[in-house]
């Protein structure tokens, strides 16, 4: 009995298995609730870094498509080709008739 050492907690009650093993459990869970909310801030920021990012590019949108409606209108050609032999491919022929 000498050799022993009587461990106290704040209640001055001896330390058992028990209240070790729930110590140890309330202290891993405060180190998982404390990595979870690191977690979810960085989340929070980097949602707010994309809101920011889907803001300057939606801005840039609207800028570019009003360049665009304002400027010069652009006359088109028709252009006439001619197939080549090897461009013309039959894929499916059906022959029909009337009495």
């Amino acid at each position: 009995m000498a050799d022993e050492v009587l461990v106290l907690n704040n209640d001055y009650q001896p330390l058992n298995v028990t209240n070790v093993k729930r110590a140890t459990q309330t202290a891993r869970s405060a180190s998982r609730t404390s990595r979870e909310h690191g977690d979810v801030v960085r989340a929070e920021a980097d949602l707010a870094e994309q809101k920011e990012k889907l803001a300057r590019l939606e801005a840039e949108l609207a800028e570019k498509t009003a360049a665009l409606a304002a400027g010069t209108e652009v006359e088109l050609q028709a252009l006439s080709l001619s197939p080549r032999k090897s461009d013309i491919r039959v894929e499916r022929l059906a022959l029909a008739w009337q009495r």
